[in-house]
Formats: structure tokens, C-alpha cells, sequence
């Protein structure tokens, strides 16, 4: 901090501090008492406990009491004090289960203005969108005459709530930004009615299958021509093209899935070389290596030696025996919101016996460690996942102009989250991927 700053600061925090004490001064002459918070309740620098006028009693009831600046208020042509409160303050005071009051101190002039914030905003839709605050220069003004009218608003201690202080945080979701899909489908007519018959049509061309096609109406789509191989091979009859936003502007629902599906099978065509479907869970996994070998694959500008994304898991008693095969996965939706088209990704896992069949205690393995995993861990595999379609494996490669994704959603919330909540589940039935000396995956192997 630069010395003016640090003297700006300094000005600040000591008229911030003697509005503080002119408000402690003021309650006193009301015959309430004034109990001071510490500086780490960020939002609230006080309590006002009511006593009562008759007895001079306290009444165990409360409201809580944040003190600004007169500088910090504009005033109208008509003499009215105007506050424009935060969102993030307005939230937490509006959140805290104790009326608040906002009071306005003018220091030099040894005056104070107040407003129960509860009061103010209660129903009104146009303050709220506004988050300002009018103080009445006289009707509103904080001295001992005031005490009366602060009696009704109090509540009893029992109801006092203190939310968490206002943490500002940028939270990144699991939705991928598709950056460009391609502009124009490709459509003509086939006789083909099934995966089968298009992939038996393929063989016989001496062609491997596809996944990037689509069915409806005895039409043909497809992101890529089909007047030329291989999709030429699945077609009888004139290749027709339309552009893209007409299906995605439709309001015909046949037209929003035909796009879903041509985006999916375009995914899944664009990564064939590395990833396999799931067609009972509709899930996305890495194949298997052909040794059967530990497989890393290192994605973005992170360091290491990048994320395994197929591996054996070997018994405990000879630490050499697979017992089986854990590969990274991911579902995945397609998802047309107001700001365009999304990927949703939930990072999973799927478990085979050699690589290739399934595994009979997959659901017992995926529980155990959806339980050991916490929010940084489904973090960073979303983020891997992210990074992996966004091509970010191979930054030399040519990007595929049907489908191209840009960066994963975030949005800025007043109120973050606090990752020390994600604690782990207690365990609970079988452990998450059982070692291999254990008898469940002793059983599996023996199996």
C-alpha cells in the first residue's frame, strides 16, 4: 500500500471508528444498552439491547446496528439523505434473523440519521432492485428521541442469527462453453434404419464406423457432407444443406434433440481414438491401453506427470496381480440455455475386469470413492475434462471446426462457499476400490 493509501485508510478507519462511538453515545442517552462487536464481524458493528422505559430493566431483546459515513451518502435537492447499500451487504443484513438498523453519522456535525433495514425493504420489489436507502433529514433523525420507536422492532435473543460474513468468490460450474458448432447440416435420404446397418455398409467399404450421424424422417443428418466418404456409402439420392441456427432457433422440440444427438455423436466421433461409450450408464470412458499399461494423459498448463486415466489395480498380497481396471469417465448433456450451448460434465468412473468387460462390483467401487473424493478432487476432474475436449491435450493440433469449446461457466457470488464443509463421508459398506488383498476383489478375480 502506497503512503497516501495508507493515509486515506487511515482517515477512513477513524471516522468509521468515531461514528462508532457517537452511536454508542446516543444509545446510552436513550437508556438502551450499546455492546460493540468485534471487527471481525464484517457487516455489523453493534447491538442495541433494549431496556425497559418503566423499570429501567433490561429486556434480553436486540437489533443490530451498522454505522456509515456521512460522506459516503448523497443528498437531493429536497434535503433527503440517499445510501446506496451493496448487494452483498443488503443480502447479509436482510439474511440475519434481528432487525437492522443502518445509521448515518455525521462526525463533524455530531449528527446521525437511521433506518431499520428490514422495515424499509420489506415487499418493496423497486427499493430492493435499487438497494438504496432515504433518510428524512428530520423524521429520521438518530438522537434520544429516537428511543421509542426502536422498542417494537427488537427480538428476543433467542431469535438473534448471525449469517457468515460476506466472503466475495468466483465459482466455476460444470457447464463447458461450446465456443463455435458447426454452421450448416448436411441432409439426404437412406434407406439405413439402424447403427447396424450403417456400420455393416461401412465394413463393406472397407470403412471404420461412425458415431457423428443422426436418423429421422428416412433422412440422413450429419455435421460432415455426406456426398463424399465415408458418409457418401449411407445415402441414396441428392445431399441437401441447411443452416444450423434454423434448427436451433425451432420451436419444434424434434428439432432441439435431432441437434442434441448430432452434437453428441459429434463428440464422441471427434474422440473415438481415445474414448469408448457406456451404453447402459451413457457415459464417455477411456479405453483400455493395449498392454494394459498405466495410462496418463497430461491436459492444460498444469504441471506433474499428468492424470491417469486408465490403470490396473493390483492385488495387496503380490502387488503385481491385476485385480481390476479403473478408467475416467464422464456423463455428459448437451444443454441450449439464454447465453448458448453448454456441456454439462459430471466426472465418474467406469470399472472393467481386464479392460474390456465390466466389472461386477463396479457400483460397489464407484460408492466407495464418490464418498473418499472431496470438492477439490470433482474439481479438478471437471477441469481435466474441460481442458481435454477443449483440445488442450495437443495445443498444436488443429482444432475441428464442427465442434469447438471454449471455457468452463463461472459466476460471481457475494457469499462463497466454505470448502472445509466438504468434509468426507463417514464409510460406510464396502471401501471405496477395495484393495486387491481384500476378499470383494479377491472374489471378483477369482471369478
Amino acid at each position: 500500500m502506497s503512503k497516501s493509501n495508507r493515509k486515506t485508510h487511515g482517515r477512513t478507519a477513524r471516522v468509521e471508528r468515531a461514528g462508532v462511538l457517537h452511536c454508542a453515545r446516543v444509545v446510552n442517552e436513550m437508556k438502551h444498552v450499546w455492546r460493540e462487536r468485534p471487527i471481525s464481524d464484517v457487516g455489523i458493528d453493534g447491538d442495541i439491547e433494549i431496556v425497559e422505559p418503566a423499570t429501567e430493566t433490561p429486556t434480553g431483546r436486540f437489533l443490530l446496528v451498522q454505522v456509515k459515513a456521512r460522506s459516503a451518502v448523497d443528498q437531493d435537492a429536497s434535503g433527503n439523505l440517499k445510501f446506496r447499500c451493496t448487494a452483498a451487504d443488503l443480502e447479509y443484513w436482510l439474511n440475519v434473523g434481528v432487525p437492522v438498523l443502518l445509521v448515518i453519522v455525521d462526525v463533524e456535525a455530531s449528527q446521525a440519521w437511521f433506518k431499520n433495514v428490514h422495515e424499509w425493504f420489506n415487499g418493496d420489489i423497486a427499493r430492493r432492485r435499487s438497494r438504496n436507502v432515504v433518510f428524512h433529514p428530520t423524521e429520521d433523525r438518530f438522537d434520544a428521541s429516537a428511543a421509542d420507536r426502536l422498542l417494537g422492532w427488537a427480538v428476543a435473543e433467542s431469535g438473534l442469527y448471525m449469517g457468515p460474513a460476506p466472503q466475495p468468490e468466483t465459482l466455476f460450474s460444470n457447464l463447458l462453453a461450446v465456443e463455435h458448432r458447426s454452421d450448416s447440416v448436411f441432409v439426404a435420404p437412406t434407406k439405413v434404419r439402424r447403427w447396424r446397418g450403417a456400420n455393416d455398409r461401412l465394413r463393406e467399404a472397407g470403412l471404420p464406423p461412425v458415431h457423428d450421424i443422426a436418423w429421422r424422417d428416412g433422412l440422413l443428418w450429419s455435421f460432415r457432407p455426406l456426398d463424399r466418404p465415408p458418409l457418401i456409402h449411407l445415402v441414396e439420392g441428392a445431399m441437401d444443406r441447411l443452416a444450423t441456427d434454423e434448427l436451433e432457433t425451432s420451436h419444434a422440440d424434434d428439432d432441439q434433440r435431432l441437434l442434441v444427438r448430432l452434437l453428441g455423436g459429434t463428440l464422441k466421433e471427434l474422440h473415438r481414438s481415445d474414448l469408448r461409450e457406456d451404453e447402459r450408464h451413457r457415459y464417455l470412458y477411456f479405453r483400455a491401453t493395449q498392454d494394459l499399461a498405466a495410462w496418463r494423459i497430461k491436459v492444460g498448463q498444469r504441471g506433474g506427470k499428468g492424470r491417469e486415466v486408465f490403470g490396473p489395480r493390483l492385488d495387496q498380497e503380490t502387488g503385481t496381480r491385476p485385480v481390476y481396471y479403473r478408467h475416467s469417465a464422464v456423463e455428459h448433456q448437451f444443454l441450449l440455455l439464454e447465453e448458448g450451448w453448454f456441456l454439462a460434465l459430471n466426472p465418474t468412473y467406469h470399472y472393467t475386469r481386464d479392460g474390456q468387460r465390466p466389472s461386477r462390483f463396479a457400483a460397489d467401487y464407484l460408492k466407495g470413492i464418490k464418498k473418499l473424493e472431496g470438492h477439490e478432487a470433482v474439481r479438478s476432474s471437471v477441469r481435466f475434462w474441460a481442458d481435454y475436449f477443449r483440445g488442450d491435450v495437443n495445443l498444436f493440433a488443429e482444432p475441428d471446426q464442427r465442434l469447438r469449446f471454449g471455457l468452463l461457466a463461472n459466476v460471481d457470488v457475494d457469499h462463497g462457499i466454505d470448502d472445509r464443509s466438504w468434509g468426507k463421508l463417514p464409510q460406510e459398506g464396502p471401501k471405496a476400490e477395495p484393495q486387491a488383498g481384500s476378499l470383494l476383489a479377491l472374489h471378483e478375480e477369482a471369478s
